[in-house]
């Protein structure tokens, strides 16, 4: 799977697009997904299950002195810190979005799941950017993120185990032609 790339070619009608498109992300991605995962199993003979499995995550937890999150809607405040010329090595910019939206974007980011465990049960406008650190290295990549996190939305991450829903690829085919 790693070393095969496929492109794959899939059209919505335009009635259906300009429906989705008038969606929130979360919303449009609990409509998104089932078309998706419909064309994998047509195209790629794809057969998978879901399987809860313990593995190392990152817990999203609100650190010491509380969240510095927006509300959704509220005016907005001074603009997150000037990084002059530095380049972002990271920048988020939603609005509208749950704190679980944001632990998804950082599972990305980070090639670990974020699992949102702050209570945090409103939907926010979140500003957020970091900064390539000096050195640029590996090393200081997931430091960077951490202390931006916490600087800037009073959020921290904690490794922990904790159980996940993982998918287990039975089955798949070379594709079937567009």
């Amino acid at each position: 799977m790693d070393s095969q790339r496929f492109d794959v070619t899939a059209k919505l009608s335009e009635s259906d697009w300009q429906k989705i498109d008038k969606l929130d992300y979360s919303r449009q991605q609990q409509v998104i997904r089932p078309m998706l995962q419909a064309l994998l199993r047509e195209r790629f003979q794809l057969e998978a299950r879901h399987e809860p499995k313990e593995l190392m995550v990152y817990a999203l937890v609100t650190a010491k002195g509380g969240a510095k999150l927006r509300a959704a809607g509220e005016p907005k405040p001074p603009q997150p810190p000037d990084f002059g010329e530095r380049p972002l090595l990271m920048t988020i910019d939603q609005k509208d979005i749950s704190v679980g939206m944001l632990a998804e974007a950082l599972t990305e980011q980070l090639g670990r799941t974020v699992v949102d465990q702050t209570g945090l049960a409103g939907r926010y406008d979140i500003s957020f950017g970091v900064p390539v650190p000096p050195d640029s290295s590996g090393d200081e990549v997931e430091p960077a993120i951490f202390r931006a996190l916490q600087d800037q939305l009073g959020l921290k991450l904690e490794s922990r185990k904790a159980v996940v829903d993982t998918i287990v690829i039975e089955r798949m085919e070379q594709p079937s032609p567009n």
